[in-house]
């Protein structure tokens, strides 16, 4: 009889926990709309980004690589994305060859070959998103690739550049005016992306100094990255910085070719 009632106990557990996956309080609701509305925005923007790339790249080819045409199709692509801040073609040897807007073109002929992203392009010949790093222009920037392809080889790429506070941020007004506490996005390797918090940007979770005190926060990271999507809970310091608090954190995945973004909503419990 005991085990039969241990063994009933254990269904109910499971079965109550499903059941509150399936039916979320209207706060569950309501901060996965507001998430999953970011994700979307974030995710068409990217994917517009490298589709007009995409589009140009044959274009050079045919251009047998004119100097002029690729600036066109550069400062072309700044005008129709105003979230773009500067636009690089790579040539076939990893060469910063031209770079638009001028004010940056003291740049062009810098060797970035060895840099991961570009290392990546080259050996998959597919669409690329870099980690965040830090510009020698004197910002956090990501950046994108669009394959230029010839006789089946990657010969280059179109490379827009942003500054993920700012194109993110664009797009999640919504998320700003709704009295959450924190939206921030993670890449796979543990950095932050983007946060309502801007001094947080382009910092590691795991061996940041910041977060060194938070060890529910290293393992709320470890779910998320674990995860496709959920709820977890962690505690870090308020809004205001002034105490710390325990929050609760939904999120979900975008996955851009092998590079995983994860977008986090967080409130914190009264």
């Amino acid at each position: 009889m005991k085990k039969y009632t241990l063994l009933f106990l254990i269904l109910s557990i499971i079965i109550a926990g499903c059941a509150s996956e399936s039916n979320p309080t209207d706060t569950d609701a309501n901060e996965i709309r507001l998430l999953e509305n970011a994700k979307k925005s974030i995710d068409s923007l990217l994917y517009a980004i490298w589709d007009y790339g995409d589009m140009n790249a044959p274009k050079i080819v045919e251009a047998e690589f004119d100097e002029p045409f690729i600036r066109n199709i550069l400062t072309s692509t700044l005008s129709r994305f105003s979230e773009v801040y500067e636009v690089v073609y790579v040539d076939s040897l990893g060469i910063l060859k031209y770079l638009e807007p001028e004010e940056y073109k003291e740049s062009e002929g810098t060797d970035i070959s060895e840099q991961s992203h570009v290392v990546q392009l080259f050996e998959t010949k597919q669409r690329v998103i870099s980690n965040i790093f830090w510009l020698v222009e004197g910002y956090h920037a990501i950046v994108m690739e669009s394959p230029i392809i010839k006789d089946d080889k990657c010969v280059g790429s179109i490379s827009p550049i942003f500054k993920p506070h700012e194109l993110i941020g664009s797009l999640t007004t919504e998320i700003q005016a709704t009295g959450v506490d924190d939206f921030w996005v993670m890449d796979d390797t543990g950095y932050i992306i983007y946060d309502t918090d801007p001094f947080q940007i382009g910092r590691n979770i795991f061996t940041d100094s910041l977060y060194a005190d938070f060890p529910t926060l290293h393992t709320a990271t470890s779910i998320i990255l674990a995860g496709e999507s959920g709820k977890t809970e962690y505690s870090f310091l308020s809004k205001e910085k002034d105490k710390t608090v325990h929050k609760d954190v939904w999120w979900r995945t975008s996955d851009y070719y092998g590079t995983k973004w994860k977008f986090c909503i967080v409130k914190e419990r009264e």
